[in-house]
């Protein structure tokens, strides 16, 4: 059951009330199906716990502040029943329903990736046309996996028999089975290794309903080393963050992060970057940034003027979803004497993002 009345402990000391939240954290501690590594029923204490004196809630990137810039209720964990994937799910999907019947975004930390699979069956329940943003090292698309078919390795399969061809999208996904391989573009949209055409496919997705799932596994082990099945060859914590900015303007309708497993990183470096990553990404969901509208904004007006038309076309990315802080890092880099080009790499914008910010702000 949905814990509506406070939690004693909170990420990062959030404290709306569920009537005034507008996103609602939940924990799931679930990791009875997976298949290497085992730890990442422990991720939502850990993170609670690091997040108390690891972590600022000001973020530099974005010159937003969780205590002041969101409205967020921690929920606590779910009691998941552990070895019975069913019934975990089960529990989970009873528990988003009520998040999203009181008008509210569930953004669930795992616990295995499996457990993405009950949050999508309520959503997609009351959002026809829900479409998946996922970002993995691994595709998850077995049909089966060791005879069973709820598996944190099949999770995505189990999402394509509910949402169906064209409706969800994969990026950095570098191992699984031949098969996982070979699905057609038309089923699954699929960036092997990569995240760099996120950008493209968040526009096109337009005003579509999505839920966004991210596998921490998707980052090079070098940068989180404390998950169940590590793979060589991964992103960056930069090219992530990057990844979370086209974000603005989708139709964020639920998300999750899954994966951390804190007891394979004795340094808790791992648990430490899984912090700042669920903090960048509340900011980017949180007003100013508002989910379910077709284009965001730092200026609560121009949020309000995009929700009202959102087949609007626009160019992604929009500068006037950019922070200043980051406008200002690119003026001052072109002051320096250095091409568009080059402060596009060195800030991993696209230069087309670069291009616009000089035109309209030149540096003084």
């Amino acid at each position: 059951m949905l814990n509506k009345n406070g939690n004693i402990q909170n990420f990062l000391g959030l404290n709306a009330s569920y009537a005034d939240a507008r996103i609602v954290l939940i924990g799931a501690p679930f990791d009875g199906t997976t298949s290497n590594r085992p730890g990442t029923r422990f991720a939502p204490a850990a993170m609670r716990g690091e997040s108390a004196y690891g972590i600022e809630s000001y973020s530099p990137y974005q010159d937003k502040d969780l205590t002041r810039d969101s409205k967020v209720y921690d929920a606590g964990d779910l009691v998941l029943p552990k070895g019975f994937p069913a019934l975990a799910l089960d529990v989970i999907e009873e528990s988003v329903s009520q998040i999203i019947e009181d008008g509210k975004m569930p953004l669930m930390i795992g616990g295995e990736h499996l457990v993405t699979l009950g949050a999508v069956r309520a959503i997609a329940k009351k959002n026809p046309g829900l479409c998946i943003i996922h970002l993995d090292a691994h595709a998850d698309m077995r049909d089966e996996f060791f005879g069973e078919s709820l598996s944190h390795a099949t999770v995505m399969r189990r999402c394509y028999d509910i949402l169906g061809d064209g409706r969800i999208f994969q990026f950095g996904i570098r191992s699984g089975g031949r098969e996982e391989f070979v699905l057609p573009a038309s089923q699954v949209f699929q960036q092997k290794f990569r995240i760099s055409e996120l950008g493209a496919i968040a526009k096109k997705l337009g005003g579509a309903p999505v839920y966004f799932s991210l596998d921490l596994d998707v980052l090079d082990p070098s940068v989180l080393p404390g998950t169940g099945t590590p793979e060589a060859g991964g992103i960056s914590f930069e090219d992530l963050f990057a990844g979370f900015l086209c974000l603005r303007g989708v139709n964020i309708v639920g998300c999750d992060i899954v994966e951390l497993a804190p007891n394979l990183d004795a340094s808790g470096v791992s648990t430490a970057t899984a912090c700042k990553l669920l903090r960048e990404l509340i900011l980017v969901l949180s007003p100013g940034f508002v989910a379910g509208s077709a284009a965001g904004s730092a200026a609560g007006s121009a949020a309000d003027s995009a929700r009202e038309s959102p087949a609007k076309e626009r160019d992604l990315p929009d500068i006037s979803d950019m922070p200043a802080v980051l406008r200002g890092e690119i003026k001052s880099l072109k002051s320096k004497g250095l091409a568009n080009e080059e402060i596009a790499r060195s800030l991993k914008l696209p230069k087309a993002a670069v291009d616009l910010v000089l035109e309209l702000e030149p540096p003084g």
